[in-house]
């Protein structure tokens, strides 16, 4: 029988035993022989306790010739231990050793002629594929999927090609690994693209929907199918749309009112954007504009003139009129200050009108545009209305009086002052160069509540002392000029006249 010593392998031991009727002392077991297992025995035990690993370890380690005594063989207790992970589920441990097994369990191992090679690649090329199929019928070919070698052995373009099909809809990430390390001349990219567009079609997980829409992509880019990649971006919506059409130059293909309509969809800012990078030859605003006309999206044409304006202005000249309502309709925040500043290619009267216009629909106030606006056409006094009434922005106020120098926007200051206290305070802290101090005073009454008035008023009697000490002392400079200039004038008038000799 075996004796099993822990933590070591069994021995073989014989024993002799007396028959029953020998007396009690006579019936102890004798030993007759005692032996460690040889190596097959040892795979034998090795195998039938489960230590299908440590088994195979021995039998490669066995003297040649020794298993095939015992009716074993490397190949044989390889396809054991394989046939043991796939009973008790373990795909995983399965896939991982697959081809270490087959590598190294697959006879002859000493060949020395061609035909023995090509005799062991063939029954490599066997035992793969029938492991494959294992794993296809278990519905487990993701685990194996990347571990199926592409030389030594290689298999026909059926086989490869039927294993990416498993996975277009059983394991689309698996799929696009294999994609970006599989040579494309190992596979039918047709058939493959043929079965991922009829899952796409089908699918309805959104994760899974996703992966085949990348591996679509990759095999489309192997087929150098460029339309049918911009078509299917264009349709999903997808955001690579934008990248794709700018890497390869297809500004062309999307010239066409689906094409935009679908852009702007999916994303109108990087649109815009990606309409303005073209070429003038390739998408002239002459040819985009009429499109957005057509789709009557006028948020979309603003966003492109918009766009077109800011890289530049000069490309878009005859549609300048155009994006003017365009920026009143959609708010000053789409860059109407920057455009009424810059461009020279509307009508102030129209751009106040539009302004006004705007205003009264309730789109906003464009205050500030209307401001500008009145500037140029030169009604100061309305501009001046719109930064105390609707603006209140007192400094604004008089710095505009400051800039244009006008007696009379300074006049309204003062009199919109005697019922704004932070007005009069404004004012007052202006200065004397400016305005009369006096008349700001004579406004000032016991109700109002002015922050520092004191100092302020001291600073004006300062200022005013300043301004009276210079008065009089440029009054006596220019006396004492002017009578030094009168003596001289009388003493040139009492002294002879000189005259030049005649020639």
């Amino acid at each position: 029988g075996l004796v099993c010593i822990p933590g070591g392998d069994p021995f073989l031991v014989v024993w002799n035993r007396c028959d029953e009727n020998s007396a009690a002392i006579a019936r102890k077991e004798t030993l007759i022989y005692a032996r460690t297992l040889s190596a097959p025995e040892r795979v034998q035990w090795m195998m039938s306790q489960g230590r299908y690993s440590d088994a195979l370890a021995v039998a490669q380690a066995a003297p040649r010739g020794a298993l095939r005594a015992a009716d074993l063989s490397l190949e044989t207790v390889g396809e054991s231990y394989l046939k043991h992970l796939h009973q008790i589920g373990d795909h995983s441990s399965l896939a991982e050793i697959m081809k270490t097994v087959i590598d190294n369990t697959t006879p002859p191992f000493h060949a020395l002629s061609s035909k023995s090679e090509a005799e062991r690649g063939e029954n490599k090329r066997k035992r793969w594929k029938q492991w494959v199929e294992v794993f296809r019928k278990s519905k487990k070919v993701h685990l194996i999927a990347e571990k199926i070698p592409l030389s030594n052995p290689k298999f026909e373009t059926e086989f490869y090609g039927e294993v990416l099909i498993d996975l277009v809809r059983s394991s689309p990430e698996v799929m696009g690994k294999i994609l970006k390390v599989w040579p494309s001349d190992i596979y039918s990219v047709s058939t493959v693209t043929r079965e991922t567009e009829k899952a796409m079609a089908e699918a309805a997980d959104g994760a899974k929907s996703q992966g085949m829409q990348e591996n679509l992509l990759f095999l489309y880019a192997l087929g150098g199918r460029r339309d049918e990649t911009l078509n299917f971006l264009l349709k999903e919506r997808s955001p690579k749309v934008f990248d794709y059409v700018e890497d390869n130059q297809l500004y062309e293909a999307v010239r066409s009112e689906s094409s935009i309509r679908q852009l702007y969809e999916t994303d109108q800012s990087r649109a815009s954007t990606l309409l303005s990078r073209a070429e003038l030859s390739q998408l002239p605003p002459e040819a985009v504009v009429p499109i957005f006309e057509q789709i009557g999206e006028r948020r979309w044409l603003h966003s492109y003139l918009h766009t077109m304006f800011r890289k530049d202005r000069n490309a878009i000249v005859p549609y300048h009129k155009i994006l003017l309502p365009l920026y009143c309709e959609f708010g000053p925040s789409s860059g109407l200050i920057s455009f009424l500043k810059t461009s020279v290619s509307y009508s102030l009267d129209q751009a106040l009108a539009e302004l006004e216009k705007a205003k009264d629909s309730g789109k906003g106030s464009f205050a500030k545009e209307r401001v500008f606006v009145l500037s140029r056409i030169g009604d100061w006094n309305a501009a001046l209305k719109v930064l105390l009434h609707e603006m209140h922005d007192i400094p604004g106020a008089i710095d505009f009086a400051k800039k244009n120098n006008d007696p009379e926007l300074w006049d309204r200051l003062i009199e919109f002052s005697k019922s704004d206290v932070e007005t009069l305070t404004a004012l007052l802290e202006c200065g004397t160069g400016f305005v009369d101090p006096i008349s700001l005073v004579e406004i000032i009454t016991p109700e109002m509540e002015i922050p520092d008035l004191r100092d302020h008023i001291h600073r004006i009697l300062v200022d005013a002392a300043l301004e009276r000490s210079l008065r009089e002392g440029t009054a006596r400079a220019l006396d004492q000029d002017a009578r030094s200039m009168v003596l001289e004038l009388e003493a040139e008038m009492r002294g002879p006249l000189r005259q030049k000799p005649s020639i």
